[in-house]
């Protein structure tokens, strides 16, 4: 990561991986599977990460 010059650990990869499942409307228990976390809750709590547009396409969809 120096070399790249990153200040992001490998871990914070998660959130952008659980986001884009997210988005992709990827089953829930299949994003349990790959991110491999022990307390059910923690995806979507803690990794899921939502912006402006994710908000206003759920709008539109209604």
């Amino acid at each position: 990561m120096e070399k790249l010059r990153m200040e992001l650990l490998p871990h914070d990869t998660r959130y952008t991986c659980a986001s884009l499942m997210d988005r992709a409307g990827i089953n829930e228990n299949y994003k349990k599977l790959i991110l491999d976390h022990a307390r059910p809750d923690i995806t979507n709590s803690t990794y899921v990460q939502k912006d402006l547009l994710d908000l206003i396409n759920t709008i539109n969809i209604i």
